[in-house]
């Protein structure tokens, strides 16, 4: 003969399951207004200690530490706007929706160097929609910077530009820079035009 257990000891089992099932974590809305970390990194995947986080509607920057870390205190569950700025880097503009309090944000901020890196990559490669598209980023972060103007000349005179390309060796070396590069590159651009015209 087969022993069935009561009904009622079936019911105080599933009550003790259902109970131990129960948490004590606060649902998503309850944990509002929080505290968002952020981490800032570069192409080389090295932290950017030092970046300015401006969060649209305050007024006061927060800045990533040695670890490339920041934290947003007291935000509410919403889509957000920042900017990101840092000498020597591009400025950098973020949207972003914060409804997860555990969520953290990973930025990439890209530098001057990587941008002179892949400018001369592309050059060498004779990629030149990848030299102009870097170009136009590196410009944006420091137009006066010499050894930028000097791989903008290059990408000029391959470009036959000839008449922009003396002009920006010319300011190169108004601003006190002069190499065997650049003297080269003059004395290239001055056959180009002998040949030319």
């Amino acid at each position: 003969m087969k022993h069935s257990f009561p009904l009622f000891r079936l019911a105080l089992i599933s009550l003790i399951a259902l109970s131990g099932c129960s948490s004590t974590a606060k649902p998503v809305a309850e944990s509002f207004p929080a505290n968002l970390m952020g981490i800032i990194f570069d192409d080389y995947n090295n932290p950017v200690e030092g970046a300015s986080v401006i969060l649209e509607g305050r007024e006061v920057p927060y800045n990533s530490d040695i670890d490339g870390r920041f934290l947003l205190p007291k935000l509410n569950a919403r889509s957000y706007s920042l900017t990101i700025t840092k000498k020597g880097f591009e400025t950098k503009h973020i949207d972003f929706d914060f409804f997860d309090p555990k969520q953290v944000l990973y930025l990439k901020l890209s530098s001057l160097t990587f941008f002179k890196e892949e400018i001369e990559s592309g050059i060498a490669a004779k990629d030149w929609e990848k030299a102009a598209t870097f170009i136009d980023k590196a410009m944006l972060v420091d137009n006066s910077d010499p050894v930028l103007l000097y791989l903008v000349s290059i990408y000029q005179f391959y470009m036959k530009e000839y008449d922009a390309c003396a002009k920006t060796l010319s300011d190169i070396q108004k601003e006190g820079y002069t190499s065997s590069a650049i003297r080269k590159l003059e004395k290239k651009l001055e056959e180009e035009k002998e040949r030319t015209f």
